[in-house]
């Protein structure tokens, strides 16, 4: 079948799918690419995308343009974890997911912490507030120690950045390890 003048033009459905395809392939190549300490080129990112540099350039002028994009589905979900933890009648089990959903979040994408704080190295203001929400509640119910303070919980979090081995089934055995000495720390018994 003929192409339109507009698709031949690179402007028609054909042109905008290939588009939205090579968005894609950066973003999963950056979500290979994009780890702890790697000073990953915009020339190797696009060569592992199979692209050019002027087209990760004309999808993502910025390198935390291309970070965001390739973690805005954890970021939403770290999100969406505290939210649903400050929401759990249980203070408990909201924190104690939280912490395991964290963990493991880490554990499964080792590159989006990093990747995330070099691209917003400040958490967001809402976050911070849900989280002193949720250590609030936890300590009000004596669930956790009494000088529990969100601060302490983000640097107990901050620990799962470490979790490295070789395969995925072995970063979340340790993950989960990791998740019950955090959630004892915190005062809270892991399987409770």
């Amino acid at each position: 079948a003929a192409r339109s003048a507009s698709a031949r033009a690179g402007r028609g459905p054909s042109a905008r799918a290939d588009a939205a395809e090579n968005r894609e392939r950066l973003i999963d190549a950056a979500k290979r690419l994009l780890r702890p300490g790697a000073k990953t080129s915009a020339r190797e990112l696009a060569r592992e995308a199979g692209l050019s540099p002027a087209t990760l350039y004309r999808h993502f002028p910025t390198r935390d343009d291309l970070v965001t994009a390739a973690y805005t589905d954890q970021a939403r979900a770290c999100e969406n974890a505290v939210r649903r933890a400050v929401t759990d009648p249980d203070p408990a089990r909201g924190l104690r997911t939280y912490v395991r959903h964290t963990i493991t979040v880490q554990a499964e994408h080792p590159g989006f912490v990093a990747a995330y704080r070099a691209a917003a190295p400040a958490p967001d203001p809402l976050f911070r507030r849900d989280l002193a929400s949720l250590v609030g509640r936890a300590r009000r119910a004596g669930v956790v120690r009494p000088d529990l303070v969100p601060s302490d919980v983000l640097l107990a979090l901050a620990a799962g950045t470490g979790v490295r081995a070789t395969t995925r089934a072995e970063r979340l055995t340790r993950a989960t390890r990791l998740t019950d000495l955090v959630l004892t720390g915190l005062g809270l018994l892991p399987t409770a």
